[in-house]
This record gives C-alpha cells, sequence and structure tokens, in this order.
C-alpha cells in the first residue's frame, strides 16, 4: 500500500475551471435561452409600462362652459359617512356635467385633496355639506400641473379603488 503522509496536490481545474468548462459546454444550452427569455420578458414590460404611463400624462382637463356651472355642490350627509365619502359623492355630481370623464387616478387625488378641505363643515347623519365648485376646479388644474410620473402614481395608485 503506497500512502503518503502529506496533503496531495493534484493539477486538475479548480472551481474556476471548472466552471469556465462547464459554460464553455454549455452556454447555448442553458445560458442563452435564459438571456433571451429575460430581454425579451424587459422588452415587454417597458413597452407595455410606456403605454400605461403615457395614456396617463396626457391629463385629459374635463372643462366646464362658466355659463352652465353652478356655484355649488349641496352633498346630503347618510348614516356611517365620512368627509372621503362626502368628497367622493360631490366629485360624481361634479362628473355628470363635464365634458369629458374623470380618470381614476384625478379621482383619487380629488378626493384625497377635497376631503380636507370639508372638515370645517358638520358632518351630521341629514345634514349637508357644501362643496364649492370653484374649488373642485382649482384642484383639477393641481392635478393638471403634476409631473407626468406623479400622475402615473395617482393612477397606479387608483387602479384597485371603486369609485
Amino acid at each position: 500500500m503506497n500512502q503518503q503522509n502529506g496533503p496531495v496536490f493534484e493539477s486538475e481545474p479548480g472551481w474556476g475551471g471548472q466552471l469556465k468548462t462547464w459554460l464553455s459546454a454549455n452556454f447555448t444550452r442553458y445560458i442563452l435561452p435564459v438571456i433571451v427569455i429575460v430581454v425579451v420578458a424587459y422588452v415587454i414590460v417597458s413597452v407595455s409600462g410606456k403605454d400605461t404611463v403615457a395614456d396617463n400624462t396626457k391629463s385629459p382637463s374635463p372643462t366646464v362652459s362658466p355659463s352652465s356651472q353652478p356655484t355649488g355642490i349641496a352633498v346630503t350627509v347618510i348614516a356611517k359617512d365620512n368627509y372621503t365619502l362626502v368628497a367622493r359623492r360631490a366629485i360624481n355630481e361634479y362628473d355628470n356635467i363635464l365634458s369629458a370623464p374623470l380618470t381614476k387616478g384625478m379621482r383619487l387625488y380629488l378626493e384625497t385633496e377635497l376631503q380636507k378641505t370639508l372638515h370645517d363643515q358638520p358632518l351630521q347623519t341629514g345634514g349637508t355639506i357644501n362643496v364649492s365648485r370653484g374649488n373642485i376646479a382649482e384642484l383639477l388644474d393641481a392635478y393638471a400641473k403634476l409631473t407626468a410620473t406623479q400622475r402615473a402614481k395617482w393612477e397606479a395608485m387608483a387602479k384597485n379603488v371603486k369609485f
């Protein structure tokens, strides 16, 4: 029996050499198809994302002719209402008279900002809360002045909201 008393250093390639051998033997079989799939998926996602953002950045600005626009909206408070629900009903009523419908992102932005302004009015069941149409129009103008990225974020947030 020929037994050595110390470490044996073999001349075989280490892990780097083994990896290089495996890659050169299997590049077209495993690596190339994975790269192609990743690139195609990235292109599809980026193209579909640009279309969505482009649609959201157009920011349709619904307008109402001044002669057909009354000064306010009276919303009657019903049981279990909160300021957000009151703002939502006022926005729905405002949307009915617009020449172009509001997008979901616009609705969420208006609802979020408008409900902040309603807190000075008492929220009592059967009571009425008055919402200024001019205030809603100013908020729509503020939304139109947001950057394309900001509007896209509002649209994304509003995607799952049921108005």
